[in-house]
């Protein structure tokens, strides 16, 4: 199970005039539970840490680029291991509606 949290603020003409440009913060936990975490001293798995910004690049069709912190506990439930990775995500949001006749 996950839940995360999203702070998004968009800001006009960074970029350009007509394509909005929003910069976000992030925060997701991860919890694990029934049988296949039974014998394991913890239920947290992992906590991922974000910031970054997205950009419209066409209609429907926007790019996110972010840094991301990956804080994630071992089985063991003493160790833990801390990545440190940049996100880059490619959205199609209701790409083919533009395409259709009016």
């Amino acid at each position: 199970m996950r839940y995360q949290a999203r702070l998004e603020k968009l800001v006009l003409g960074v970029f350009s005039k007509t394509k909005p440009v929003s910069f976000f913060l992030t925060d997701e936990i991860f919890v694990q539970f029934g049988k296949a975490v039974r014998a394991n001293p913890n239920v947290f798995d992992q906590n991922r840490i974000s910031a970054g910004f997205s950009y419209e690049i066409v209609k429907n069709v926007k790019t996110s680029i972010a840094y991301l912190n990956i804080i994630q506990e071992r089985n063991s439930g003493k160790d833990f291991d801390d990545a440190h990775a940049l996100w880059v995500v490619l959205t199609f949001d209701n790409l083919f509606s533009q395409f259709r006749r009016k």
